[in-house]
């Protein structure tokens, strides 16, 4: 695995040069090394031609460049930084279904004047992915529309990190011209006054602060209150946005100590909301990584027919890791956009090592093989290999999981037969999986309900399918990581 090499001079370019001046003209300039590079670049031409072709785009032309730091000499509308460079080695060996995948959507973003043309590694860690960085999700994004044309109102429910966040941006920015959109975080603002104060700042215009001020004394009419008059203000039907509603909860929590009081006012909290969405028929779409329902079960003996207007009608959508139609077209994509090289050889221990089912840590783990790449100018096979045990011992991209085992088991004290059975996939090769034989053995005892409720709770918390009578991973990094986890409580243990 190495960096691109932008200094090589020669090359093939294909520009887009707007006429109307509104968007930036684009150049993809495809290097050449030498000789053995002519192939992959005549499939390139001819691959690009064919999207071009088949979508009637005007503007693009092709130019032989020799100093593609004087761009400008091909049009005087085209600028260094403008420019995008690919090696054309970096597309050797794929067929014309595969160059499609690769270029046919890059094609597309510049037609439509996209800033960005290709996903990185580096800018789908740390926070929620949006534009070219939101990975796939298609099918959920299109659910969830569905559902709220319908006017239904939505639970989206998964572990951290699986995208949940990501996909409720992306809705959100796909209906606004329909729809008035509001979105409340409760992570940040964890308590009754502080929700009730970011939706009065929304509403009148005035600092969150002044907002907090005005909502302290009073935060459920304040939350009525300003909730009532985005609705009545607004020409479009609303869709309210409710990020981790159980931080709310466990906020309220630390302010009463009184059960009876906190069970009283969370109740209260969710009438606040709910009246006024009700009363002008708005959409909610909530979500989380722990059931809230099941929470207030649990924590306050709030049962579901206690549960006020539009929260006691929620639909259900759970979030499970991605199932991608190319994901070696994906994997080459970030690739492509994070400058990694990889030759044959890296390209075979990625595919048998990591995928994108579980975005979050893939994107991590390949942050660091960016980072050291750099570093080195160069990674190898052995540093792959030291870069992945590295990083499986160290890294928290999987703690949601493991956090959901250890507290938020639906079946008290059967979070030990959970874990055995996620040991027992994991003993063997990825795909392979435990047979349901081999899970109703380790889950005998139980009554069956609760041995069925159990296996739903694993697919629906956990990178883990049903189908052919077994229980399978989908996602490699963590196969690895969960083999890691055992190996290193042998360990401990000896």
């Amino acid at each position: 695995m190495r960096m691109r090499d932008e200094q090589l001079k020669t090359c093939k370019a294909l520009t887009w040069v707007d006429e109307t001046g509104k968007l930036k003209s684009r150049a993809l300039l495809f290097l050449v090394r030498g000789a053995e590079d002519i192939t992959p670049l005549d499939a390139l031409q001819v691959a690009c031609r064919a999207r071009i072709a088949a979508r009637g785009y005007s503007a693009f032309e092709w130019h032989a460049v020799a100093d593609p730091g004087q761009i400008s000499t091909v049009d005087r509308r085209l600028y260094n930084a403008e420019i995008v460079r690919f090696e054309a080695c970096e597309f050797q060996n794929l067929n014309g279904g595969q160059l499609a995948s690769l270029l046919d959507p890059i094609i597309d973003h510049i037609a439509a004047g996209h800033p960005e043309l290709v996903p990185r590694v580096g800018g789908a860690v740390g926070g929620p992915a949006e534009g070219i960085q939101f990975l796939n999700r298609l099918c959920e994004v299109a659910e969830l529309i569905a559902s709220i044309r319908a006017g239904e109102s939505i639970f989206l429910q998964a572990p951290r990190r699986m995208g949940k966040t990501s996909l409720m941006r992306r809705v959100q920015k796909e209906i606004e011209g329909e729809f008035t959109t509001l979105a409340l975080n409760l992570e940040r603002d964890p308590s009754p006054a502080e929700c009730a104060a970011r939706l009065r700042s929304i509403q009148t215009g005035e600092g969150f602060h002044t907002a907090l001020r005005a909502a302290k004394p009073d935060p459920h009419r304040v939350l009525t209150d300003s909730l009532d008059a985005l609705c009545a203000h607004s020409e479009k039907s609303v869709v309210l946005f409710v990020d981790e509603l159980v931080a709310l909860f466990e906020g309220i929590k630390v302010e009463d100590a009184q059960e009876d009081a906190r069970r009283s006012h969370v109740l209260s909290f969710l009438s606040a909301m709910a009246e006024p969405l009700d009363k002008h028929s708005a959409r909610l779409v909530v979500a989380g990584s722990v059931n809230w329902q099941a929470y207030l079960d649990s924590e306050l003996e709030i049962t579901h027919d206690e549960l006020p207007g539009l929260f006691s009608r929620l639909q259900k959508l759970i979030i499970h890791p991605l199932d991608l139609e190319n994901p070696e077209c994906e994997l080459r994509r970030l690739l492509l956009g994070s400058g990694l090289v990889a030759d044959p050889a890296d390209m075979s221990w990625l595919l048998e090592h990591v995928d994108l089912a579980l975005p979050f840590p893939a994107t991590r783990f390949l942050d660091s093989v960016l980072a050291e790449t750099k570093r080195r100018g160069a990674t190898d096979r052995s540093a792959l290999d030291e870069l992945l045990r590295d990083f499986l011992k160290t890294t928290e991209a999987f703690a949601d999981f493991d956090n959901h085992l250890r507290s938020k088991c639906p079946i008290p004290g059967a979070s030990d037969r959970v874990a055995l059975v996620l040991g027992r996939i994991a003993s063997q090769p990825f795909g392979d999986g435990a047979s349901q034989d081999e899970v109703e053995t380790i889950l005998l005892g139980l009554e069956e309900h609760e041995s069925k409720r159990l296996k739903a709770w694993l697919v629906d918390t956990f990178p883990v399918k049903d189908e052919d009578d077994h229980f399978r991973f989908v996602s490699r990094l963590f196969h690895q990581w969960w083999q890691s986890q055992i190996a290193e409580e042998r360990r401990n243990h000896e």
